[in-house]
């Protein structure tokens, strides 16, 4: 049977379907009982404290394989796109700069482009992300003596 959550603080609609254990977000959002909640919110990326969303009855699918052989699974998961402009003071980009990007349980390594940006594809339900960027040189060898500037950053509604 189909329940209501009461969204609260932090919440957006992909970490509200991973809680329930939907893979994509607009099953709920586009949930026929949830007609009124798309009235009022018409950009799905937009929602607040207080709202009532409907959570509809998940349903399962069925894939026969014969017994003795090997079957293939693949599980999807969805992204969204980290981007950011690593500037000094001045407004200039640190271009060809490294960096490591931690998101949730992902690390990504990388050198930032000629305008200083960097984008990256993170998981979709990610809280917090952690931005270490070089800027006098590259990451030392021993994590211990970083001369990192950290940047850490909670993401928008998505």
């Amino acid at each position: 049977m189909a329940k209501a959550h009461t969204v609260k603080q932090g919440d957006t609609l992909p970490r509200i379907a991973k809680q329930y254990g939907f893979y994509d977000w607009a099953t709920i959002y586009n949930h026929d009982q949830n007609a009124d909640f798309r009235k009022k919110r018409p950009d799905p990326h937009v929602i607040a404290p207080g709202d009532q969303i409907v959570i509809p009855d998940k349903t399962t699918k069925e894939v026969k394989g014969a017994t003795g052989q090997t079957h293939e699974f693949k599980l999807k998961t969805r992204v969204t796109l980290f981007r950011t402009a690593v500037l000094d003071a001045a407004q200039k980009p640190y271009a060809g700069k490294k960096y490591e990007l931690t998101a949730g349980e992902k690390k990504f390594e990388g050198t930032t482009d000629g305008g200083g940006v960097i984008e990256r594809n993170i998981p979709e339900d990610v809280d917090e992300v952690s931005l270490k960027v070089w800027v006098d040189g590259d990451p030392p060898r021993s994590r211990a003596r970083s001369s990192s500037r950290s940047v850490t950053s909670t993401p928008w509604s998505s």
